[in-house]
């Protein structure tokens, strides 16, 4: 199970289309990029960056080009299996 992003992790990315590697930093309210050597750098939120991504080709035609909305989905299809889980041991409290 992947982790919670509780400090900043920096790594070199290549981003097509620029001749200079970019250091992106992931950080717990969004990503920071920038070319090393310079001070100024590209931000974004991580709702941002959300909002900005493309759906899949896959995705029933109402989530179609709206990736937040794919993205709540997702989380409760596995929310009502995680709960369909709960219900079929008999609840949280078997004691």
């Amino acid at each position: 199970m992947p982790t919670e992003l509780k400090s900043t992790i920096k790594r070199e990315i290549k981003v097509y289309g620029v001749s200079r590697p970019v250091i992106a930093q992931f950080k717990p309210h969004g990503i920071e990029m920038s070319l090393p050597g310079f001070k100024i750098k590209l931000e974004g939120s991580w709702d941002q960056i959300a909002k900005a991504l493309s759906t899949p080709l896959n995705v029933p035609s109402y989530l179609e080009g709206k990736p937040m909305d794919f993205l709540r989905y997702q989380a409760d299809k596995l929310d009502k299996k995680g709960a369909d889980k709960l219900d079929m041991k008999g609840g949280e409290d078997n004691g």
